[in-house]
């Protein structure tokens, strides 16, 4: 006798609540669908009445208005539940976005250790299964999509590894345009992080009657093996191998080192030249604030009326004068000072001339210039 769908309430229960996780919808319908297996239930009916009463209230409100609840098959009530949340539809297209934006955030630091490396194929292998199923990608697309986020460094020692891989069952070579299956790329990385690339390859090496020695140089270096026609290769011929890959290695290396510190002489530049530029900016700026708070002070001198010695007209500067000389000296009315740094004002007053009264050149008993003097200059 099957046994009975449990209640609402026990533990058993699989629930999915508005808080839930809309992704955990398809996970919620697999439990459920187990306990209709388990239990004999079979009537669509029977179905969405137990697939709404193990939700909260008012998500059984929303899904009871679904097109399907009152009339339809149980799987047309599901599809239209997983319509109505986003993201619960673990399509191609959302598998493929989640893809990218996977590999765009490992790209930020390239993958060379261990624990970043297992991560990555964690997540990589979820999405490579919907990918996969759904024909949305093929082997060799996921190969190159793993690959994309795998440092430099990791990436060559993964490669020598798996071109010593035997050829597939029943074939004498694989094929150029997809040579290695997703599993066996992976498998490569996790061997080469996992340090048993090197005894692997030794005994490889070993077994094809090569010169171990020599593998394990090669491993060192980062080299990458020739194609081996026979198995009567001379050492001689190895050692020269290596010697060729050390110094392409070497030379790789100087030139990528040329390249950063070239960039790095560019950067230093670019900023130099950005200094430079603010400087001019602040000391523009600078100049134009001193500019306005000497305009200002002149205004404010020549908004008072003088009480005598000039007509008791406002104080102008030369007669005439044109706009563009308008910071010209008030006292002595030549250019390239102004008033406050005038050496004619300041010799007048250290030989006694003229005195200061409240900012206003007078006599030096301290009285007002006479009145008769119409010179625009206080100098003369």
């Amino acid at each position: 006798m099957a046994q009975s769908m449990p209640g609402p309430n026990e533990k058993s229960t699989p629930r999915f609540e508005k808080s839930t996780d809309p992704k955990e919808l398809e996970r919620f319908f697999a439990r459920l669908e187990e306990l209709f297996d388990k239990c004999a239930v079979a009537s669509d009916v029977d179905k969405k009445k137990y697939a709404v009463v193990y939700t909260d209230i008012k998500t059984e409100k929303q899904w009871k208005v679904l097109e399907h609840f009152a009339k339809g098959t149980y799987e047309e009530f599901k599809k239209d539940v997983l319509s109505s949340y986003d993201g619960a539809l673990a399509g191609d297209h959302d598998a493929m976005q989640e893809l990218k934006q996977l590999i765009r955030r490992y790209r930020l630091s390239l993958i060379q250790e261990k624990s970043e490396y297992m991560s990555f194929k964690r997540e990589f292998q979820v999405l490579a299964v919907v990918l996969k199923k759904e024909g949305v990608c093929l082997n060799q697309e996921l190969v190159d999509q793993f690959l994309a986020p795998v440092a430099d460094s990791l990436y060559n020692s993964m490669k020598l590894r798996m071109e010593r891989l035997n050829p597939p069952a029943g074939k004498t070579s694989r094929d150029p345009a997809n040579p290695y299956t997703l599993e066996e790329v992976m498998a490569s990385g996790l061997d080469v992080l996992q340090g048993v690339f090197s005894s692997m390859d030794r005994k490889h090496d070993k077994a094809r009657g090569l010169d171990t020695t020599a593998s394990s140089t090669r491993e060192l270096h980062g080299t990458r093996s020739g194609t081996r026609n026979n198995s009567s290769t001379g050492e001689s011929a190895v050692k020269q191998e290596d010697v060729g890959g050390i110094l392409a290695s070497m030379k790789d290396i100087f030139e990528q080192q040329a390249q950063q510190a070239q960039q790095e002489r560019q950067h230093i530049a670019a900023l130099e030249k950005a200094f430079v530029e603010q400087q001019k900016t602040i000391t523009n700026f600078l100049q134009q604030q001193q500019q306005q708070m000497q305009a200002q002070q002149y205004n404010q001198y020549n908004a008072c009326p003088a009480p005598s010695g000039f007509g008791g007209a406002p104080r102008q500067m030369n007669s005439g004068a044109s706009l563009l000389n308008r910071f010209d000296c008030w006292f002595c009315g030549e250019s390239g000072h102004l008033n406050a740094e005038c050496p004619t004002r300041m010799d007048y007053l250290n030989t006694g001339k003229i005195v200061m009264v409240k900012g206003r050149a007078r006599l030096p008993d301290g009285g007002e210039f006479p009145t008769d003097i119409r010179d625009p200059l206080p100098k003369n």
